[in-house]
């Protein structure tokens, strides 16, 4: 689980961290040198995700502004009065039925210690999303996710002194079916991606995309030339043969869920699984209650 109590480094004391450029970000926004750690740090992670100091505060500025009209900062007080697990966050049953993740507290840890997070984005039902859950739920919900996952990197960050960020895994294996609806009801996925992530700071140290269909694959690489050289150096796209020696490189295998290659150790049960679509959202009520079915890794098509 993420750190608890104990000696914490300072945020200037985290390794990896611009912290040297923080007194140019607080003189642009006008924030005293009595700001807490946890605005440092945060930050610190916009500083480090812009190309100059100057667009970082830009960007921060927007950010505030948009944190009041939505309500953020009650839902960080919540976050952080606790330590809430993604099934304890609104509307998770339903999501995680329709959109497959667990991005911010699968509790698995990488190899350097970084936290890892996955998503089976081809398994997405936007359909069954949309008629589930209501935008506004969902929206809330994501913003419960963010604010667990730069909690979570805070916290480790300043129990050992150096910069943690999330490895991110994303399956793109397609559901039979899905991809006739994927292009349905986008404005879910819209908002995830140009209304969300621009306001919470970098989280990532790399993205792999593995299991990807053949149209993506073609797609990706004409689309890489519009992204800066920051972020293509995060992403790395793997073909399914690869895939698990890719994998093996940042994680344990027998940490890895199964449908990974992996040996599935720590996570919840098949039953567990099935019951709130975590991860092995494509088993059936009938491999469950098989237990040489519930036993079998899925491995990587």
């Amino acid at each position: 689980g993420p750190p608890g109590g104990g000696l914490m480094f300072t945020v200037a004391e985290i390794e990896g961290l611009p912290t040297g450029k923080l007194a140019e970000m607080r003189r642009l926004l006008g924030v005293g040198w009595m700001a807490s750690e946890s605005i440092d740090f945060e930050m610190a992670l916009f500083v480090l995700g812009h190309p100059t100091v100057k667009k970082a505060a830009k960007q921060y500025k927007r950010t505030q502004k948009w944190r009041a009209q939505i309500g953020a900062d009650a839902i960080r007080e919540a976050v952080r009065s606790g330590d809430l697990s993604e099934a304890q966050f609104p509307c998770s049953g339903a999501i995680q039925q329709a959109c497959p993740h667990s991005l911010s507290h699968l509790g698995t840890r990488c190899r350097d210690g970084s936290p890892l997070g996955v998503t089976r984005v081809g398994l997405a039902d936007l359909q069954r999303l949309a008629s589930s859950v209501k935008l506004e739920h969902f929206q809330t919900y994501m913003i419960y996710v963010f604010e667990s996952r730069l909690w979570l990197l805070e916290r480790m960050s300043r129990a050992c002194g150096s910069l943690r960020q999330f490895v991110d895994v994303h399956d793109l294996t397609l559901k039979k079916g899905l991809m006739q609806t994927f292009g349905v009801h986008l404005e879910y996925l819209r908002w995830w991606v140009k209304g969300l992530m621009p306001h919470y700071p970098e989280q990532v140290r790399r993205v792999i995309l593995v299991n990807t269909p053949p149209l993506f694959a073609a797609a990706w690489y004409p689309a890489r030339l519009m992204l800066s050289q920051r972020t293509k150096s995060k992403v790395t796209l793997v073909e399914s043969s690869r895939a698990a020696g890719v994998l093996s490189q940042e994680v344990e295998q027998r940490e890895l869920p199964q449908f990974l290659g992996g040996g599935g150790t720590g996570l919840m049960s098949s039953k567990e699984q099935f019951e709130h679509r975590f991860l092995r959202c494509d088993l059936t009520e009938g491999e469950v209650n098989d237990p040489e079915a519930s036993s079998s890794p899925e491995r990587l098509q």
